[in-house]
């Protein structure tokens, strides 16, 4: 932009040369020009700005390596579709990659590094993302072959068939089958034979306890709902026995057996019989039911002797 001082300045610049008045101040105060000016003072100098545009300059990305070399007016397109060295986003952004990227660099990226890319899984040929296959091969994949954990020596077993392999292999941990009467031992098939001829007695102890434990409960139990049959029946007698006196009562006083419900019809009407008792009170009298209060004839009479 063309200032009538013949200075110029850039269009994001004019806007702060303008005081609160409207009038603007060039900024070439270095130059002791001090004049002022109204914006439609100001013009664009074309000649200017096509000299400007038409300079030669590198790109922006020249410090990490790009060579491009053009007019002013071509470096955005540049910048927009041809630099390599540009920063992109990662093609899997919206799945998660927040990355920023080489243009040139964006595809090594995504075949060796992203871990939102979908990769082909060696073993059972799926789509997974590179971030999550080890997790789908450990856990997941039913192609990968896998070796017993138990130490048997099959190697290459599908997870299927590792699985039930698993609960029939010769070298799993069992446990004693009086686990439930206490035994803590765990062992494989062959030990267990050698574990209940060792401790045959011990079994035998702790299955006594377990029923002895199992018998004092049941007397336990026994006790307790014969004390709750007795309980409740006594609270039987009680209810049946005030309820005799109850009808007792009510044959005394006359009371009707449908007594509860001609009460609950009356109450229910009670709050309108109130309302219309409330509306008399705050209705004021007539002015010629109010009577004027005279004195007794007795008084008028001792008055009268007073004054005489």
């Amino acid at each position: 932009m063309q200032l009538p001082c013949g200075h110029c300045v850039c269009d994001g610049c004019i806007t702060t040369l303008f005081d609160s008045d409207g009038y603007g101040h060039c900024p070439m105060i270095q130059d002791s020009c001090i004049e002022t000016f109204a914006e439609s003072e100001v013009h664009h100098d074309y000649g200017l700005r096509r000299d400007i545009l038409s300079a030669s300059v590198n790109c922006p990305e020249k410090e990490n390596g790009c060579p491009y070399t053009a007019k002013l007016e071509k470096i955005e397109s540049h910048l927009s579709s041809d630099c390599e060295w540009r920063l992109i986003n990662c093609t899997f952004k919206d799945k998660g990659c927040d990355e920023n990227i080489r243009y040139k660099d964006l595809q090594d990226h995504i075949s060796t590094f992203c871990l939102q890319a979908p990769v082909v899984c060696a073993f059972c040929q799926l789509p997974v993302l590179r971030g999550k296959m080890r997790a789908h091969q450990e856990d997941i994949c039913k192609e990968i072959s896998l070796s017993c954990p138990y130490g048997c020596g099959i190697q290459s077993l599908k997870r299927d068939r590792m699985t039930q392999h698993m609960k029939e292999c010769c070298n799993r941990l069992i446990p004693c089958r009086y686990q439930t009467f206490g035994c803590t031992f765990k062992g494989k098939i062959h030990e267990h034979i050698n574990h209940e001829e060792i401790f045959p007695h011990k079994h035998l102890e702790m299955s006594v306890m377990v029923v002895k434990d199992l018998l004092q409960g049941k007397e336990k139990t026994r006790i307790e709902m014969k004390g709750i049959a007795k309980e409740n029946q006594c609270l039987r007698n009680t209810v049946n026995m005030l309820t005799e006196e109850i009808k007792q009562v009510k044959t005394f006083l006359g009371i009707p057996k449908n007594f509860a419900d001609i009460a609950l019809r009356q109450s229910r009407s009670l709050p309108t019989a109130l309302s219309t008792l409330v509306e008399k009170q705050q209705t004021p009298m007539p002015s010629c039911m109010f009577v004027p209060r005279t004195k007794p004839q007795n008084q008028r009479s001792r008055h009268n002797s007073s004054s005489s």
